[in-house]
């Protein structure tokens, strides 16, 4: 490893860094912590809630060294009880946070009540030990598709900036309601009389405490319209979302040449590498081969399924782009 590797500052972080470790779950963390947040600022925002000073230059030997002996991560995966993708992610946050020598886990996913009922949760409670103060870190890892014009009613969907047209896969959510929440409940929580009370069970109240928000995921673009990026974004526009049934009917979105990776859900987060194919026994389509499968899940009814694209002739890294297909029937008219 180069000696600037060695040093390399949080924010620097590269994909070709990540592809050097050889467990995929720690690949998966890096990915959480250093190359796949949304947002950077955000008019409206406090700005310390979008400050990502819980990683440093310390942070990639570490993994590094956690890449040779990650006995103690997996027995922590092993202990948790859910496949949910989200509890996988917090998981791996929740080990960074209790062995990352800068940080002391004082609390997780600790509640918040006023005498009637439960207001909500902190995701993580932690003294940084670098800044002498504690940490509250709500954590979140999503991915969105973008519309032209969303229409569909979901649920408290409204208006904010362009969000409102950025919806789950499943459509149960979007990114204007995830957002909106983190704003208005989640992030200023710790400054409620009720969330101030939760926290003083921990330590003493006349401690500084901060909120950050450290939300992962990606956005996909509509393969056949160009669109308005999520505003304040730091997406770059190499994810795409295509309908089964324009796949199914175009010549171009699918390459002769290259192979696609069907992903199961806990391999959503960091990209896939040679190894993971063989470790995980995961599918891998010819350009027909997907087609044909797609058109058999379509019929069953399957609602959407996250691919990679792989160029199996760049050594390691060999996935090239990630695509969402989206069965044609769980898309609103006109999309």
């Amino acid at each position: 490893m180069t000696i600037r590797s060695q040093k390399i500052a949080a924010h620097e972080y590269h994909k070709t860094e990540q592809c050097t470790l050889k467990e995929r779950p720690i690949r998966d963390l890096a990915w959480a912590l250093c190359h796949s947040s949304l947002f950077t600022s955000i008019p409206g925002f406090d700005t310390e809630w979008l400050n990502k000073d819980y990683v440093d230059e310390g942070l990639y030997p570490w993994l590094l060294a956690l890449d040779q002996s990650p006995e103690k991560l997996y027995e922590h995966l092993d202990n948790q009880r859910s496949t949910r993708l989200g509890i996988y992610f917090e998981q791996l946050l929740s080990f960074y946070f209790e062995h990352y020598p800068r940080f002391t886990l004082l609390t997780k996913n600790h509640q918040v009540n006023d005498k009637q009922r439960t207001l909500g949760e902190f995701d993580f409670i932690v003294f940084d030990q670098k800044y002498k103060h504690i940490k509250h870190i709500e954590v979140a890892v999503k991915f969105y598709l973008g519309h032209n014009n969303y229409s569909k009613p979901i649920k408290n969907n409204m208006p904010l900036h362009n969000w409102h047209h950025w919806v789950g896969p499943n459509e149960k959510d979007t990114l204007a309601i995830k957002m909106r929440h983190l704003q208005q409940h989640q992030l200023p929580l710790v400054k409620t009389k009720w969330g101030q009370q939760a926290l003083s069970k921990l330590f003493d109240s006349n401690k500084t405490i901060t909120s950050r928000l450290l939300i992962s995921g990606r956005f996909y673009f509509p393969f056949e319209n160009d669109i308005e990026k999520p505003l304040f974004s730091t997406s770059n526009r190499t994810n795409r979302w295509i309908s089964s049934h324009t796949l199914l009917s175009d010549k171009s979105f699918l390459e002769k040449d290259k192979q696609y990776c069907l992903l199961p859900r806990q391999h959503w987060l960091s990209e896939i590498i040679i190894n993971d194919i063989s470790d995980y026994k995961l599918s891998i389509y010819s350009e027909k081969e997907l087609k044909e499968f797609i058109a058999v899940d379509a019929e069953n009814k399957i609602n959407e399924w996250q691919i990679a694209e792989l160029d199996i002739s760049v050594s390691n890294a060999i996935e090239t782009k990630r695509f969402f297909i989206i069965n044609k029937q769980t898309l609103p008219i006109g999309e």
